[in-house]
């Protein structure tokens, strides 16, 4: 069956969260399936401690992916498997997967086993996965083994693959993805698009001279984030950190405006130094919700890989000169996603240094070296016309991220435009 029918466009951008899926589709609801609702995100911490984690398969409910006037008009059924059957109407399967599966993957691998079978005859029913800008790795670490988590995954959707899409926010996850599976849908983007960009259009870089070399601005303690603000010159830089208390005058925590927003800061300095969520290869490394040395239950471990977030996207619509401090070859991923870097101006060959420690000594020199440059050299450099097309481009491309409509994807893949 061919839908002809394009939902309103309007409804993508009353979306407050990255699921981007309107009220067109009707919405399936496993009744043997946990839900992560708003209980949920209150006792996760509770779940992980008791070891009932039950991950990484979840259903997505109607309150995460829409404001509360959408809701209404959204058209959804709780149903089992045994009673799912062949339907004219375009049907949603929406699921959420987790890189942090503490526990209960094999259990999921039942869950996801029993979805496929029920509906592989059901060519109108689509399974979904996004609200997944949490996916940092490909390799979950046990205690006795390594699990590629993304080849577990796409082993089990392989018979249904046409009919399963994917919105993620790690582009390392979505190449294996289409690596695994050829036929099916998977694409790279991320919910701070869509909110950096929307929340900034208003914002106008400055064309004045700029006094600070740097804007560092931080949240969570993490180790790598404190050697960073600790090697920056206070004279030289913009910088905070809000868990030690160091606030600039004008952070207050707000919600998105806090988090994506942009502010006079940003139109006072030159590079923005992102200091990511993820720096070590293995997360047990760095500082995390979770505190993996006084944990009882049986905890799983995972490797952190080409994950960035809001803070990097934010350099970008600041028309900011970046540098990540992030994974082993986060610049790389980087430019896989299109973005375009300084390399004639910043040194970036830390990128490739795998070892942690290593490439965060290497990344303090590259700044103490940065910050040693007389801030005239670093503003005529700054509004070259070279660095300026690769500052335009960058933000050009956030806005073409920010632009894209997953419904619009998903009803073009299922007429046939592939």
């Amino acid at each position: 069956m061919a839908f002809t029918v394009v939902p309103d466009n309007r409804i993508y951008y009353d979306m407050v969260e990255e699921s981007q899926i309107s009220d067109f589709f009707e919405f399936l609801y496993l009744d043997h399936l946990p839900i992560l609702d708003r209980g949920y995100y209150l006792n996760i911490k509770d779940d992980v401690y008791s070891n009932n984690w039950q991950g990484p398969i979840h259903q997505i409910p109607i309150w995460h992916s829409v404001p509360g006037h959408v809701e209404p008009r959204r058209k959804t059924k709780t149903i089992s498997l045994n009673d799912i059957k062949p339907s004219d109407q375009l049907q949603i399967l929406h699921f959420t997967w987790h890189t942090h599966s503490f526990t209960h993957y094999e259990e999921n691998t039942t869950y996801l086993q029993d979805v496929v079978d029920a509906v592989k005859h059901c060519p109108n029913i689509k399974i979904v996965f996004t609200n997944i800008w949490d996916v940092w790795s490909t390799t979950i670490v046990l205690d006795d083994k390594e699990v590629n988590l993304i080849k577990w995954l796409c082993d089990i959707l392989k018979p249904v693959q046409q009919n399963v899409f994917f919105m993620i926010g790690n582009k390392i996850v979505v190449d294996l993805i289409n690596k695994y599976l050829p036929n099916t849908n998977a694409v790279f983007n991320l919910v701070y698009f869509r909110n950096t960009v929307n929340l900034n259009n208003a914002f106008v870089p400055s064309t004045e001279f700029r006094s600070k070399h740097f804007v560092c601005l931080n949240n969570r303690i993490k180790k790598h984030r404190l050697e960073v603000f600790n090697v920056l010159d206070p004279n030289k830089s913009v910088r905070s950190f809000v868990e030690n208390g160091i606030l600039l005058d004008s952070e207050q925590v707000n919600g998105w405006e806090w988090w994506t927003g942009l502010n006079g800061h940003y139109q006072d300095s030159v590079i923005s130094i992102s200091t990511e969520t993820c720096f070590r290869k293995k997360q047990s490394e760095s500082a995390s919700y979770v505190d993996f040395g006084n944990f009882e239950g049986r905890l799983s471990d995972w490797y952190n890989e080409g994950f960035y977030t809001e803070k990097t996207i934010k350099s970008f619509v600041a028309r900011q000169i970046l540098f990540v401090v992030g994974t082993y070859h986060i610049h790389k991923v980087i430019k896989d996603c299109g973005f375009r870097l300084c390399e004639d101006f910043i040194d970036y060959s830390f990128d490739n240094i795998e070892d942690d420690d290593k490439r965060l000594d290497a990344i303090k020199t590259e700044i103490k070296r940065l910050q040693d440059i007389d801030i005239e050299v670093i503003n005529k450099y700054y509004y070259s016309d070279q660095c300026q097309e690769i500052l335009d481009h960058n933000y050009e491309l956030c806005k073409k991220y920010s632009k894209f409509n997953f419904n619009t994807y998903i009803l073009g893949r299922s007429n046939g435009t592939r």
